[in-house]
């Protein structure tokens, strides 16, 4: 009795197995094909197969696809699929908007004007990569290696796979510092073409940040940043641009009034007149609030960025000349009006166009930045162009005064000589006991001119390419937030 039982519970297993193996009555089924995962050409030409996955002979199917957040696209199919066959839809060329990543889904619903009885299959969603494009023609690649720059290498091929730049392995070091860039400078003779850069560690831990702070970049022929890395890519790691061609004799692309390289320095398309479809031309609009309209600031016929006035520091699209008070910022002092000279900020690090730079609700004319009872406003005459000193003799200015001597910066003081100051060209930094530090070097009318990192030893700085005069280094500890400024003179 229990074996003719046993029986039977097997039947029943296969009955209920063949039960269940049975095919829905109405499935269909989608996939997206023909879609890279990396496309150089900005367009896609997908296509649709609808497979029937049920019993029932398939005759009519609603498809939609999708590109991004594109308005979705609606095809009501009808034909004829036995169980199993399927159709191809080719669909028409489709431009895909910006680099980067981006994503096409397709989806089928109402078979034969039912319920899908499978919905795991009426999906399908492809992600793929369109490479940013740059117009430039040299790419200069910067490696920083780590301590062991014999194991790092790297390739700059074209789509063919053809080799144009290479470079490594460098030499090893003996300390897991930053250690000195290696530059290579990268002709580009074919444009409207992709290239991939691949940087390798042939150890596998790529060069940062266990043996040193190795880290690379790609810039274009204006020192533009194309690509940059952390160093921390363990064996390998691939980066794919565009590279088109600016041509010799138009950089107004798009007619706007704006160059091709200010439109790249504001986020604007140079192919578009209206970029981001307000109504209003791109050289209609201000980027940078001084009410002077960007096709003003900027030479359409130029092949860089304008830069009328280049003792600023800063190009014109993007420097706002006034900030609504009437005066113009090159001859504004207090830029803000917070009662702080604009230099002043620059030597204590608060922003010259904000009231409140770090937004505590208190303005930076009324905070004590070297803690000595007297607030930033009334140690900065802001009627001048110059940092503020009522006591030349002390070697400081009167706003960093009390912070370079209170007793959290003793130490810092006491382990860092300047040396020869004045000085017609180079400045030595003789720092005892501290590593990782950064200096900034900021002018007399607050620009900064000059920035790097410095640690234990004999750190030279040069001013060659400066006019004589007074300037100011500000060398900052990042860990214990501690900053201490000097007055450099070249003569």
């Amino acid at each position: 009795m229990k074996k003719i039982t046993h029986i039977i519970s097997i039947l029943l297993l296969l009955l209920c197995f063949q039960v269940s193996a049975q095919p829905s009555s109405f499935d269909a089924e989608i996939s997206v094909l023909n879609i890279p995962t990396d496309l150089c050409d900005a367009n896609i030409t997908p296509t649709l197969r609808i497979t029937n996955a049920g019993s029932t002979q398939l005759t009519s199917v609603t498809i939609t696809h999708q590109l991004d957040t594109d308005t979705p696209v609606v095809i009501n199919w009808t034909g004829s699929l036995a169980m199993d066959a399927f159709e191809d839809i080719p669909l028409t060329a489709l431009a895909v908007s910006g680099g980067g990543g981006h994503l096409f889904t397709a989806s089928v619903a109402n078979p034969n004007g039912n319920t899908d009885e499978s919905p795991t299959n009426d999906s399908n969603t492809i992600t793929f990569t369109i490479p940013v494009t740059f117009r430039t023609n040299a790419i200069k690649v910067i490696v920083t290696p780590g301590r062991y720059g014999g194991e790092t290498t790297w390739q700059l091929t074209n789509s063919n796979g053809a080799v144009i730049g290479s470079g490594g392995p460098y030499g090893d070091s003996g300390t897991n510092g930053t250690q000195p860039d290696e530059i290579t400078l990268v002709t580009i003779l074919v444009f409207d073409e992709c290239y991939t850069f691949t940087i390798n560690d042939s150890y596998g831990d790529g060069i940062c940040c266990e043996y040193g702070e190795g880290r690379y970049r790609l810039e274009d022929e204006f020192e533009g940043l194309l690509v940059y890395g952390s160093g921390d890519f363990g064996a390998s790691i691939s980066h794919i641009f565009k590279i088109i061609d600016p041509p010799l004799n138009n950089t107004d692309y798009d007619g706007d009034g704006v160059n091709y390289s200010d439109e790249e320095l504001i986020g604007t398309d140079d192919y578009l007149v209206d970029t981001d479809g307000n109504g209003t031309d791109d050289g209609a609009e201000d980027f940078d609030n001084d009410s002077i309209d960007n096709a003003t600031e900027s030479d359409e016929y130029g092949n860089a960025p304008t830069d009328t006035n280049p003792a600023d520091g800063n190009y014109d699209i993007i420097f706002p000349y006034t900030d609504g008070d009437g005066i113009d910022n090159t001859a504004d002092t207090d830029t803000d009006g917070d009662g702080v000279n604009d230099v002043d900020e620059a030597l204590i690090g608060t922003d010259p166009y904000l009231v409140d730079t770090d937004g505590n609700g208190t303005d930076d004319g009324a905070e004590d930045f070297d803690g000595d009872g007297i607030d930033n406003a009334t140690e900065s005459d802001e009627n001048v162009a110059i940092t503020t000193d009522t006591n030349p003799a002390d070697g400081n200015s009167d706003i960093t005064f009390n912070f370079v001597l209170n007793v959290n910066n003793n130490e810092l003081v006491e382990t860092i000589k300047i040396s020869p100051n004045p000085s017609s060209n180079i400045f030595n930094l003789d720092i005892n006991n501290f590593s990782n530090l950064s200096y900034e070097i900021i002018n007399i009318i607050g620009q900064r001119i000059q920035k790097g990192e410095c640690n234990n030893g004999i750190n030279t700085i040069s001013l060659k390419n400066e006019v004589d005069g007074l300037y100011f280094i500000s060398i900052i500890n990042s860990e214990s937030n501690v900053r201490m400024i000097r007055k450099l003179i070249k003569n």
